[in-house]
């Protein structure tokens, strides 16, 4: 196998379940002071170390044809600046993390979807079905309609394919319409091919059977004769072409490979109302994660959905996917192998314990689902930066579009199985009863796997060079955006104010804007186009001025966070977290990605489809950028779909030797904590606690 490297511009600080949640968060209050409590400001320099942009909005430039968008830098006045909630928000991330705080509040709960035809256990065989001589399609046909009081209703029909040429032949003759449905095009691009005329046609339905021609060969499906004369009535279907209809020749046939069918809709069954969940369930699918609104197929379809029109959907019966629900639907998409949709948004796989507040929502507010309800108010304040020295760069034109979250190879914490040069994932094997997965499949746990779990807390990591990104197979100018930067070099001054923190909370700011380090080894990433280098920025606390709330205290100056409020910090969090805070994959991660001079081999951009489907191919799954090991991710042996979980005896080790006390190189140990092969141990000279593999471990 050769070895592959999955590129990313982006990883992932591991997301650790153990939450901590501050023992006085009831006792927060802006009127009440704390005994140990301190007010002030500090005072920050920033230094862009790449060139930096930040946005304020976007238009199109005056007289430009190109569909490139100008995205338009924030400015004070006729200055550059940085917001203060951009530097907010990026302080309170590193603290979330630093902090081992809570994820789920503060992502998204996007409801994913899947359609992967080389997985077969969570799309393929929950999508079609094996049948002697060929497969036989799970899904469904409908019309989708919408009554006078919004409500959704379905009415199911009978379905046949219908050669593509068999079209282009009869609306040549019967309307003079020239067609061309072969080439690769949206569903749209087809649609308005026979805008003028009608899409009713007769037709003969042929039986439901396995054809061995070239007219959808293997597959079991009614298809469709006597174009314009037969005694059916249908409505055409026409859904996208991926690629073009000649394109690459079938085996053992001198046809191309390409979609070469369309589909006539007929033979309406008795309609049935829509729960509200199988609808919200479609529309998160169909529209973007982002925006919100319809995307594809469904940017054409939903207007005429609302205009009383009834739309062509395929769908899945509850009954025959497993999956139980109100109407009956399983599932519903605008193709035969549509996208299905994960059972749960991403927010429940965010698996963490514990339902209290973590200190960054006592120290920067808590506003839960953006309700009043128990909303806390924050006691930290990021005033605007000001540029005081910096040049704007050139030009700068690149798409700007968002990585997409649905790839599970990076974004959902997989099983390690084979390691070397790229870590793969194991070998799934197929159940007993169907062959139909050769010598097995890449064992991939998607957000369809029961216990599926988020990879972590998703970073840019800062670098000193920036990179250009390629420009999309799709889109062209239309995903282009043009930004003129700040040269490297330019300086921001402002300051961050603080109300009533308590020591452990002012050294948590502290160490959250300076990752800990008065040398300035580590940057935040600010800005647009992250992705790309750029916005790689050093904050510096250059001064403070710091009242206690203890009367007979004097004012404090800088040195109060790095003598008392920095190690006041460390120190809560090491006694707080189980396998100690300053040697944690969490901690450890966060300060790789932080730190420019730290590049990963994996750090980059894979351009068009086929560098990801080469990626699933091989195995591969995004490394962490240290290099490190998830702890999440156990060496687990390989395991069979429908079985249950891990075999035993696969992949060779037996159980690690059970004892509570051993020596590493000589060093005694004591044991705290085991998880299949990794152990977590406490030197008993230093206190240094550190996970190793048990062989390692001497009894």
């Amino acid at each position: 196998m050769t070895e592959f490297k999955l590129l990313a511009p982006y990883d992932f600080v591991p997301l650790d379940p153990f939450v901590f949640e501050p023992d006085w968060a009831e006792r927060v209050s802006h009127d009440v002071p704390f005994a140990d409590g301190h007010s002030g400001s500090l005072f920050l320099h920033i230094e862009a170390l790449t060139p930096l942009f930040v946005g304020a909005g976007q238009a199109k430039p005056s007289g430009d044809r190109t569909g490139c968008t100008e995205k338009r830098a924030f400015t004070i006045g006729d200055r550059p600046a940085i917001p203060g909630t951009s530097l907010k928000g990026a302080i309170r991330n590193v603290l979330e993390i630093a902090s081992f705080g809570r994820i789920g509040p503060m992502m998204d709960d996007i409801r994913l979807s899947l359609r992967d035809l080389h997985n077969p256990r969570d799309y393929v065989l929950k999508m079609t079905e094996k049948k002697e001589g060929g497969y036989a399609p799970k899904a469904k046909a409908g019309f989708l309609e919408i009554d006078d009081d919004g409500e959704w209703w379905l009415t199911p029909c009978d379905y046949s394919v219908v050669r593509q040429t068999d079209l282009e032949i009869h609306y040549k003759a019967a309307h003079q319409v020239h067609l061309n449905l072969g080439r690769r095009q949206s569903a749209k691009d087809k649609y308005d091919q026979l805008a003028k005329v009608p899409l009713d046609l007769r037709f003969n339905a042929g039986p439901w059977s396995v054809a061995d021609n070239d007219f959808a060969p293997g597959r079991y499906l009614s298809r469709a004769h006597d174009l314009g004369r037969g005694t059916t009535l249908g409505r055409l279907v026409m859904t996208g072409q991926p690629q073009d209809r000649d394109k690459g020749p079938r085996k053992n046939s001198g046809k191309g490979s390409g979609k070469a069918v369309e589909f006539l809709f007929h033979s309406r069954g008795e309609r049935r109302k829509l729960s509200a969940e199988t609808r919200f369930t479609f529309e998160a699918v169909h529209r973007d994660p982002n925006t919100h609104r319809p995307q594809g197929s469904w940017a054409y379809w939903q207007p005429r959905l609302e205009k009383r029109e009834a739309v062509p959907v395929f769908w899945l019966e509850s009954q025959e996917s497993g999956r139980q629900t109100e109407d009956g639907i399983a599932a519903m998409g605008l193709s035969m192998m549509f996208r299905l949709a994960y059972p749960m948004g991403t927010r429940s796989h965010a698996r963490q314990n514990g339902d209290g507040l973590d200190l960054a929502a006592v120290m920067f507010g808590h506003a839960p689902d953006g309700t009043e309800g128990d909303a806390l108010k924050g006691r930290v304040r990021c005033r605007d930066a000001i540029c005081v020295d910096g040049d704007w760069g050139e030009w700068v034109e690149m798409p700007m579009l968002a990585p997409k979250p649905g790839f599970y190879p990076a974004y959902v914490r997989q099983q390690r199985g084979e390691q070397g040069t790229v870590d793969r994932v194991p070998v799934e094997k197929p159940p007993s009863d169907d062959g139909n997965w050769g010598n097995g499949v890449a064992g991939y746990t998607t957000f369809m796997t029961d216990g599926a779990v988020i990879r972590g807390w998703k970073r840019y990591p800062v670098s000193r060079n920036v990179r250009q990104r390629a420009r999309p197979e799709k889109g062209g100018d239309n995903v282009m955006s043009r930004f003129r930067p700040l040269r490297e070099g330019a300086t921001f001054w402002t300051r961050v104010d603080f109300h009533n923190l308590r020591l452990t909370e002012l050294g948590a700011l502290a160490w959250a804007i300076t990752f800990g380090a008065r040398d300035g080894r580590y940057c935040h990433a600010l800005g647009g186009a992250r992705f790309a280098g750029y916005g790689c920025t050093r904050l510096t606390i250059v001064g403070a001025d710091i009242e206690p709330n203890a009367p007979d205290e004097p004012r404090r100056n800088d040195a109060l966070l790095w003598d008392q409020a920095i190690p006041a910090f460390t120190a809560t969090m090491e006694r707080a977290v189980p396998r100690g805070w300053a040697r944690s994959p969490q901690l450890r991660e966060l300060l790789s990605m932080a730190d420019p001079e730290a590049e990963s081999g994996n750090l980059g951009e894979m351009a068009g489809p086929k560098p990801f489907q080469d990626a699933k191919r091989e195995r591969a799954f995004l490394p962490l950028h240290s290099g490190g090991v998830d702890p999440g991710q156990e060496k687990l042996p390989s395991f069979r779909s429908g079985r249950g979980g891990p075999k035993e005896g696969t992949r060779g080790r037996a159980s690690p030797p059970a004892i509570t006390k051993g020596s590493v190189d000589g060093e005694a140990v004591e044991i705290l904590k085991r998880s299949g092969w990794v152990v977590t141990v406490r030197f008993v000279e230093s206190g240094d606690i550190e996970d190793i593999d048990a062989n390692e471990l001497d009894g």
